[in-house]
């Protein structure tokens, strides 16, 4: 998600250089836009910050979509203008974020080994390394600290709260429900928001609403940029509270001191 907001800013950004109406994120282009094509800006925006967020592995598969992208237009006056606006667009924003985080090794450690009742476990055990121990740290778009949004903690493992939660995540949670736990329209959703369907549902809205480049693009921008800090907010809460997960509170529930959960076994998420 971060990499997805930092390639849309630098494309809302190459977008208002030519098209105008909204402010700009990372800052004003300092060059006159008149008769850039904004296809140009557009694709070289999206192929430098992608270029600087993404495995070396992938560089050549960016290199040849780009170069395959602009083989298909003349290379104008025009062209060569919103190339440039591209250029400064992504260099705009990846100035400030050249040490937001992105790439910094957090290595994690559980509190203790076992974990106590109530307390977040890898999957592979104590040792191994969770997923996105490092994204609670990366600096955020929109906000300055990364707890300015962390809760107040999970309910006590005794509460009505708790038990709650804890039966509604064991009944319509469980890997093997059938529809009877759990209705087609929540399989949709939780496959959505899984991010199986997440992408291509974002990028079906504004071809679906005919929306002009310069309202695409901000569309794009605020959604990745929302969700890029909303995860950030997200895991930073996560590994702050290391509350244990369903996989691990349900089949260990005959020890949480709790009457109104019952522990199952064989429950997978």
């Amino acid at each position: 998600m971060m990499q997805r907001a930092v390639i849309q800013i630098a494309v809302y950004d190459s977008v208002m250089a030519i098209e105008g109406g909204f402010k700009p994120f990372a800052g004003s282009i300092n060059l006159s836009p008149e008769q850039a094509d904004v296809r140009f800006a557009v694709a070289t925006a999206a192929w430098r910050a992608a270029r600087s967020r993404v495995d070396r592995s992938q560089a050549s598969y960016l290199n040849a979509q780009y170069d395959a992208y602009l083989a298909g237009m003349p290379l104008t006056k025009a062209a060569r203008r919103g190339i440039v606006v591209g250029e400064r667009a992504a260099a705009a924003i990846l100035a400030p974020r050249a040490h937001d985080g992105f790439n910094k090794v957090v290595l994690y450690q559980c509190t203790a080994n076992p974990p106590p009742v109530g307390k977040f476990e890898p999957d592979g055990g104590c040792g191994t390394q969770p997923v996105g121990v490092n994204v609670g740290e990366n600096a955020p778009f929109t906000f300055q600290r990364q707890s300015r949004f962390r809760p107040t903690g999970p309910d006590p493992l005794a509460s009505i709260a708790y038990s709650a939660d804890f039966n509604a995540v064991k009944e319509h949670g469980r890997a093997d429900a059938d529809l009877l736990a759990r209705t087609a329209e929540q399989m949709d959703i939780a496959y959505f928001w899984q991010g199986l369907d997440l992408h291509g549902g974002i990028v079906s809205l504004p071809v679906d609403h005919a929306l002009r480049v310069r309202d695409a693009a901000r569309f794009f921008a605020m959604v990745y940029t929302a969700g890029a800090d909303a995860k950030i907010a997200g895991y930073e809460a996560k590994y702050h509270f290391r509350s244990w997960r369903p996989r691990s509170a349900i089949p260990r529930a005959d020890a949480d001191d709790n009457p109104d959960t019952a522990a199952d076994t064989d429950w997978k998420p």
